[in-house]
């Protein structure tokens, strides 16, 4: 009776792509992945398909954090970069706006971002950086964020970094509710001098609030997070009507497609770095239209391994 119960449970039909397999699959081609664009050496004129070099570049890195699966830690954090030449920004209407191509690549690795860098420098490359190209970055203000990009001033032109006027709005947009009432129309000037650039007096609004009793942690951060950002802070209202990128919101929605919707906003959903840094590289790969091309070296090295 036991042998028949093993045999029937051997011989009963089973999901090929189980739990198990599927996890190994993913680990397995996320490494590869990663490799292969870590390694790739780009044409000689700097970029892929033959097209000529990029005057200007834009690059939007962010960083999100992904609940852990591991009793050490709650939490830990995965950036991501999206690159693209502004050229390649397309109209969809009035009020909205599409990248055309773009690269996008991220990590989830804790190695002193010696992978973001490298992913990041060459999807630039990929995208057709060279010496002559003026590299626009923009992030949420983050340190590690301002980092990965240090190793690129070698590699361009010059590099322009600025702090996202989408992530300046919504610092102020929730700080905005703890402001007294005849408080609030200050506050909105201190708003209003930052985008004309006008840092000092923003400062000097926001720190006249604080004194006035209003020392509320949110006002005091809000002050911390300018001073911090003092350097990277530029006249958004003129960079808007020169028709320059000044907000990192039009590549907002790659961040929410690569990291939100499928790895954070399932709160009961956890990972490993390991895991979660390999979906990162196939949702990128995807996200960046590469994936027919990137699945075909995949299973090359795949077969070379299994040799």
């Amino acid at each position: 009776q036991r042998q028949m119960c093993i045999r029937d449970r051997c011989c009963s039909k089973r999901p090929i792509n189980n739990h198990s397999r599927l996890q190994k699959t993913v680990m397995q081609t996320g490494g590869l992945l990663e490799g292969i664009k870590r390694r790739t050496t780009w044409p000689s004129n700097g970029a892929a398909n033959n097209e000529s070099f990029a005057s200007e570049l834009t690059l939007v890195i962010d960083g999100a954090h992904l609940s852990s699966n591991t009793p050490k830690s709650r939490s830990f954090e995965a950036m991501t970069a999206t690159v693209y030449n502004p050229k390649n920004v397309v109209k969809k209407d009035k009020n909205h706006h599409k990248i055309h191509t773009k690269t996008v690549v991220a990590s989830a690795k804790s190695d002193h971002q010696c992978a973001i860098k490298s992913l990041i420098k060459q999807a630039c490359l990929k995208q057709g950086l060279t010496k002559e190209t003026t590299l626009t970055v923009l992030t949420d203000g983050a340190k590690n964020c301002w980092s990965t990009v240090v190793e690129l001033q070698s590699a361009c032109k010059k590099i322009i970094t600025i702090l996202d006027w989408f992530h300046i709005g919504k610092k102020f947009k929730n700080t905005e509710h703890l402001i007294l009432s005849h408080y609030q129309e200050d506050f909105k000037k201190a708003k209003w001098c930052l985008w004309h650039g006008d840092i000092d007096k923003a400062l000097l609004k926001l720190k006249m609030i604080q004194l006035a009793g209003d020392t509320n942690e949110k006002i005091k951060g809000l002050i911390r997070y300018i001073k911090n950002n003092r350097s990277h802070l530029v006249n958004y209202q003129q960079r808007e009507k020169n028709e320059e990128v000044f907000t990192n919101q039009l590549a907002e929605s790659t961040v929410n497609n690569l990291v939100n919707e499928r790895q954070k906003h399932d709160k009961r959903m956890q990972w490993s770095r390991g895991g979660a840094d390999a979906m990162l590289q196939i949702r990128s790969s995807i996200q960046s239209n590469d994936w027919l091309n990137d699945w075909a070296l995949v299973k090359k090295d795949m077969y070379k391994q299994a040799l």
